[in-house]
């Protein structure tokens, strides 16, 4: 059984083979790495606050937000413990800007994600930590105000 040669062209052939394969893979790591850095959410100023209400919360963001403009919906997650909230507000509840929410701890995250047409989407998050509030009468009602 003898060795075969398979010349300069043949081993050739493979290096531009093998060059090939991982620019195209290069491309795709770096096409998916912009994507996905396009799409990740950005710290944004929404204005957003809390305010006590009895011994409920009043969430509250600034509808005239420059960064808040152009956003056609936003979540907004409640994490109250182990009772996690996730709401979808359209553009006449983000235009409402505000919600009111019966917690039921003493310590409540709040984090509005806005989504905009072009895919980006923007965010704001608080934490609230109030001292032995009672809990509410009603733990994890919202109530959200729609805007005009």
């Amino acid at each position: 059984m003898g060795v075969r040669n398979i010349g300069k062209t043949g081993g050739r052939a493979w290096a531009i083979a093998a060059l090939l394969a991982g620019a195209a893979a290069l491309a795709y790591a770096d096409v998916h790495v912009i994507r996905v850095a396009r799409n990740a959410p950005v710290v944004a100023a929404f204005g957003l606050t809390t305010a006590q209400a009895g011994r409920d919360l009043i969430v509250q963001w600034d509808p005239a937000a420059a960064s808040l403009a152009d956003a056609y919906s936003a979540d907004l997650y409640i994490d109250d413990g182990s009772h996690p909230t996730q709401l979808l507000l359209l553009k006449g509840q983000i235009s409402g800007g505000a919600i009111q929410y019966s917690p039921f701890t003493t310590n409540v995250g709040v984090r509005l994600v806005a989504h905009f047409p072009d895919g980006r989407v923007a965010q704001e998050s608080i934490r609230i930590v109030s001292n032995g509030v009672a809990r509410s009468r009603y733990p994890g009602s919202v109530t959200i105000r729609v805007g005009s």
